[in-house]
């Protein structure tokens, strides 16, 4: 039973690093709207947005105890995120 604790926890703990790392080497909102104000479209940035996030899950899924972590995104997913990040920039405007 404690090695299932520990393992389970072990691997939420894993989990977790991930996120943050992808939280801080993916494109930033800030990122997003400089390039957007620059005169880049949505779907330029979101292909960018897309490629960067995708390619820093691979990198972490290149260790094998995290094989099988992260989730890669669609073009419609970073389309989305994209388009969230540039209305909630113009709402506050």
């Amino acid at each position: 039973l404690m090695n299932y604790i520990s393992s389970d926890f072990f691997r939420n703990f894993l989990t977790l690093i991930s996120k943050e790392f992808l939280e801080r080497c993916s494109m930033q909102d800030r990122e997003i709207l400089e390039k957007w104000k620059t005169g880049l479209s949505k779907e330029q940035l979101a292909k960018q947005y897309k490629r960067q996030y995708n390619m820093q899950i691979r990198n972490i899924r290149a260790e094998v105890r995290n094989r099988y972590a992260g989730r890669f995104i669609t073009q419609y997913e970073a389309l989305a995120y994209v388009e969230k990040t540039i209305y909630k920039y113009l709402k506050r405007k």
